[in-house]
């Protein structure tokens, strides 16, 4: 500005120097540049004073948009307090209302405000997703195409104390979440399960009633009527073989009662293998026996080796915490079904990297049972703010039966309510030797904590998912690549605006799903 501050009108100047009367430290906010002549920021409440002589105008008006850009992340961090405030007030609303219920509530009335709880955990969870991907964008280079100019801003930032406020936004929004509402809806689920296990007993002892009822009638009329064939005086053969046929009308009674029985609630629903074994879902260490077995019966049957992490590599991803491991197994002790998740702390993203069913175990809801509890086990554990999975282009990868079908899968995430990302998406070389997967999808499984629930979701956070591939693309190949499959990714993914879901149904529409191809033989 230099001394066009001199030349100001004379209300611009004295309200300005009224202004810097209130304030009270003078220090730098922001340091010498090497190709500046020096700079000095001061901030008040309202106003903020650029003071660099002989600054050509190009620059100082750059300089002064960095400030006004800076200036109004204050309004952004309230309006995110506001939202937060709003959303404590409806979370308090749904916890009184718990607590108005009480334990012996219906499971109807249990279910709808379980349903609204997790409603209120979604927008919390949304939010968080907001806040963490807009400050993460802040902080990127890519931000702003001139480095210098994003030093600048970092430092304006870090003057202002935005990153502090924002942490403590997110760390108020983890607080509500965690101590307010995760602890009203598990106090939820708990009465909710108490109340629908009284429900099931309630109902197997009416239907018991009604079979007891049932038999009960048979067997009269069954003795009455043999009562009047005795009086009848029939002979030997003729007494043995209505006994018999008496006896087989009771037969049939019984396992028809037994039927009724178990088909009205007393049978177990889903999730048993078909050797017996409970859909018990356990967690498995790096140093338990059931990873070697898994990773060579299961993982290497459903897996191509450019597609499988190596059980060694799998160990120390365990062991430093980046790899989560869930399965199945029988009576036994045999797996039956194992989930691999990948957890980036950077990025704040879950991947479930590998889910695979021993192949005679298959279509009895193992795989579905797995998906869902291991993904929500993980998510309450990691927190992130997106989980994804990655699946095959039904277009690109035919299977075998060795490797499953890419249509099957397809299908099965379908059904659990994933959607894609509009990615030309690629699985990156997984180590030396080791070559790109092209032509797979990206699945969104679900946001913040929340699996499934995305029926009114149509975009999700680019940053979050750039910050994801970046870390993968590094951790495996060890540098972002400039082919034109990696240029194409990165395009798609720096969209304004987020990045598109789309639906994996119907299959006839596979083809207009996003699909990276590999480069064509000889090129690099």
């Amino acid at each position: 500005m230099g001394a066009l501050i001199l030349t100001s009108p004379a209300p611009s100047l004295m309200g300005s120097m009224a202004e810097w009367i209130r304030y009270a430290e003078a220090c730098p906010a922001s340091p010498d540049i090497t190709g500046t002549a020096g700079e000095w920021i001061l901030r008040t409440c309202n106003t903020t004073l650029l003071v660099s002589l002989g600054l050509p105008a190009f620059v100082r008006d750059t300089w002064g948009s960095i400030l006004e850009f800076a200036a109004s992340l204050d309004g952004l961090l309230e309006g995110w307090s506001t939202e937060l405030a709003k959303h404590h007030r409806d979370a308090k609303a749904r916890e009184d209302e718990a607590d108005a219920l009480g334990a012996k509530a219906s499971s109807d009335a249990l279910r709808k405000l379980s349903s609204q709880l997790d409603q209120e955990k979604l927008k919390l969870d949304r939010l968080a997703v907001d806040v963490h991907a807009k400050s993460a964008l802040l902080r990127s280079p890519s931000l702003l195409a001139s480095p210098l100019a994003a030093e600048r801003l970092g430092v304006l930032l870090e003057a202002s104390g935005y990153q502090r406020k924002a942490d403590e936004l997110s760390r108020s929004i983890t607080e509500v979440t965690q101590e307010q509402l995760t602890g009203a809806i598990e106090k939820l689920a708990r009465e909710r399960k108490e109340s629908e296990k009284d429900d099931r007993e309630a109902a197997e002892r009416r239907q018991r009633r009604k079979v007891d009822t049932l038999l009960a009638f048979i067997a009269g009329m069954s003795i009455a009527g043999l009562g009047q064939i005795l009086e009848a005086g029939l002979n030997y053969h003729q007494v043995l073989w209505v006994v018999l046929t008496v006896g087989g009308v009771l037969g049939i009674a019984g396992l028809s009662g037994r039927y009724v029985y178990r088909t009205s609630g007393g049978r177990r629903v889903g999730g048993e293998g078909r050797d017996g074994a409970s859909a018990v879902v356990r967690d498995v260490a790096a140093d338990d026996p059931l990873l070697a077995v898994a990773y060579r019966e299961l993982l290497e049957a459903s897996f191509t080796p450019d597609e499988l992490d190596t059980l060694e590599q799998m160990r120390t991803s365990m062991a430093n915490g980046r790899l989560a491991v869930s399965a199945i197994t029988d009576r036994q002790g045999r797996p039956l079904a194992v989930a691999c998740g990948e957890w980036s702390a950077h990025s704040r993203t879950l991947l479930l990297a590998y889910l695979a069913v021993r192949k005679d175990q298959r279509s009895n809801g193992l795989g579905g049972h797995l998906l869902v509890e291991a993904c929500r086990s993980w998510q309450l554990r990691f927190r992130p703010v997106v989980t994804l999975a990655e699946v095959a282009h039904p277009e690109a990868h035919h299977g075998s039966g060795g490797t499953g079908y890419a249509v099957a899968r397809l299908r099965f995430y379908a059904r659990h309510g994933a959607r894609a990302l509009d990615l030309p998406y690629f699985q990156p070389s997984l180590g030396p030797g080791r070559d790109r997967v092209y032509g797979m999808l990206l699945l969104v499984l679900g946001l913040g904590t929340e699996f499934g629930s995305l029926d009114d979701v149509w975009a999700v956070p680019a940053e979050p998912v750039r910050l994801f591939l970046t870390d993968y693309l590094l951790s495996t190949e060890g540098h972002i690549g400039t082919d034109q499959a990696t240029r194409d990714l990165q395009a798609a993914v720096a969209r304004q605006g987020g990045i598109p879901l789309l639906p994996l149904l119907p299959l006839d529409q596979s083809s207009s799903l996003p699909r990276s191809v590999p480069p064509p033989s000889g090129a690099g």
